[in-house]
Parts: structure tokens; C-alpha cells; sequence
């Protein structure tokens, strides 16, 4: 009952089948593809933060980029990942987000101190870690950090907790 109530109200929480990323065929002659690591992410993000469906390999990289983080000393989770498109649509009349979201089709993470979060103020812990965090992901050249977006509606800062494939 309570799994029902919750796929109603979290309609993302329905089992799918996973993309098929690779198909072969006995008569194949293709290589296998790389096999990526297996990504344990207890501890690594918010429990509010909807994981299944985000792209494997973005997972890598946050989990990663939070490991260099906690190394510093920042106490770096994913806030935010899946969204509906409802909750995309929501967002982007609240001026926080855009309607074709990134985070719909699990190509996005938002990874935050969660001490801070974007609390104002602490502005001077939440550039610091922008910084860091900014260093981090452009040593990884499929992703775009939202920290470089400075103009329009992100203002000075950017989407500073934003990372996706490009």
C-alpha cells in the first residue's frame, strides 16, 4: 500500500526496465563495452535525492568529485538529481531551474555542502566551496559545471551545485 502511494505521488519510483545501452548477438564481432565500477552511493547523497535513472557515469564522476570534496574538509552530498518534468516545470516558474531540465532524463546532479546549502549567509563557505568544487569537475571533459553560467538568472555565482553530461 505504502509503495502504491508513494509510485502515485513519485511517479519516477515505477520500476523500468534500464535503457539498453549495449546489445549484442552471438554472430557480434564488436568488443565489449568498458564496464564501469560499481557505485555504492550510501552516504553520498540526501535521502530526498532520487537516484535511480541517473546516468551511471555521472554518478562516477559525483561520487568522485564528493570524495575530493570531503578530502578538503566539505561535507559534500548530492542534493538533487532525478526530477519530473512536473517538478522541472515547477522550478522554472519559480525562477530556480529551467523546464527542459537536464535532471528529467538523468544527465544532471546537484552536489552541495550540506551545512550550507544556499544559505546566504554563509556566502563566504559557499564561494570557497564553489571553488573548489568548480576545479574539480573541469578536470572531467564530459561535463558541464553550472558555476560558469554567470549570466541571467544565476547571477554572480552561477548554478554553482549543477553538474551534467554534455
Amino acid at each position: 500500500m505504502l509503495r502504491k502511494l508513494l509510485e502515485f505521488i513519485f511517479p519516477i519510483l515505477k520500476k523500468k526496465s534500464p535503457p539498453v545501452i549495449w546489445e549484442t548477438k552471438e554472430d557480434d564481432s564488436r568488443e565489449s563495452p568498458p564496464s564501469l565500477p560499481p557505485v555504492t552511493l550510501s552516504g553520498y547523497a540526501l535521502p530526498t535525492a532520487i537516484l535511480t535513472g541517473v546516468n551511471p557515469r555521472l554518478l562516477v564522476i559525483a561520487k568522485e568529485i564528493i570524495n575530493e570534496l570531503r578530502k578538503e574538509g566539505y561535507q559534500a552530498v548530492i542534493h538533487n538529481a532525478m526530477r519530473t518534468p512536473e517538478q522541472a516545470a515547477k522550478n522554472a516558474a519559480a525562477g530556480v531551474g529551467i523546464k527542459n531540465s537536464k535532471h528529467i532524463t538523468g544527465q544532471a546532479v546537484d552536489i552541495i555542502d550540506k551545512r550550507y546549502a544556499w544559505n546566504e549567509q554563509h556566502i563566504n563557505h559557499i564561494k570557497a566551496f564553489r571553488a573548489s568544487y568548480g576545479s574539480l569537475a573541469s578536470q572531467y571533459p564530459e561535463i558541464i559545471w553550472g558555476g560558469t553560467w554567470t549570466k541571467g538568472k544565476y547571477g554572480a555565482l552561477g548554478d554553482w551545485a549543477h553538474i551534467e553530461l554534455k
